[in-house]
């Protein structure tokens, strides 16, 4: 709601009358405090908001699958950081499938019964728990996040049907969305690792909290994942 639809009428009580429409405030900034504070921690709502909601629908997928093309920079973190083992390292890796495989057979389920908005609400908190644990707690974090966040691990099942409908509703084939939605993929599996071989050259430094960087960008992009879809889905 703007602020002059909701400022534009007094507001009468039996000994107290106020006329908002005293209040001083700019024709340019109609937003209100709670508005101010999410594009304040989130800029880029001011930026999707040109977009149709196919293409919002597209970046929230962006934002939810950027964290899975790390490429070999989670290795090289494990191994340096961490001091994991390649035998340890294979084994995560398995043990991250099989989560994979019961949180989308869960999730399938789950959006049926929650809904698109709701399930992807609560697929991108889980997801937030494994970079969270990481951060905090080294690997053995990372194992726990995972686990007990599995469901992010199915996060984009609600944002993918939601693209569907939208595609059949606005007469999109769907073999040219599918065409599309791969592309992009493509796209993000060049760009991922090229990233956060970035941001592991940053950590080198030795900023503030520098060895946690990857951990906190991932973390960055479900909070921006989170908001997105609960104002558009």
């Amino acid at each position: 709601m703007r602020s002059q639809e909701l400022f534009g009428a007094p507001i009468t009580n039996d000994k107290l009358t106020i006329n908002y429409t005293t209040l001083n405030y700019s024709k340019q900034d109609t937003t209100l405090p709670l508005d101010h504070l999410v594009f304040s921690l989130f800029p880029i709502i001011y930026f999707i908001s040109i977009f149709t909601l196919a293409e919002i629908l597209a970046i929230i997928l962006m934002l939810q699958s950027f964290p899975g093309f790390m490429g070999d920079v989670f290795q090289i973190l494990a191994n340096t950081k961490w001091n994991l083992a390649p035998k340890d390292f294979s084994s995560f890796v398995a043990m991250f499938g099989i989560i994979n495989i019961i949180a989308n057979i869960v999730g399938s389920q789950m959006v049926r019964k929650l809904g698109i908005k709701h399930f992807t609400a609560l697929a991108t908190l889980s997801s937030m728990l494994s970079p969270l644990g990481a951060s905090l707690f080294s690997f053995q974090g990372l194992i726990a996040g995972s686990i007990m966040g599995f469901l992010g691990s199915a996060q984009m099942l609600g944002v993918t049907a939601a693209l569907v409908a939208e595609g059949a509703k606005s007469d999109v084939p769907q073999g040219e969305l599918a065409g599309e939605r791969s592309s992009f993929i493509a796209l993000i599996k060049v760009i991922g690792p090229i990233w956060y071989s970035m941001l592991w050259c940053v950590q080198g430094k030795k900023i503030f909290w520098s060895s946690n960087l990857l951990f906190l960008f991932n973390l960055g992009l479900a909070a921006e994942a989170f908001v997105i879809s609960q104002l558009y889905l």
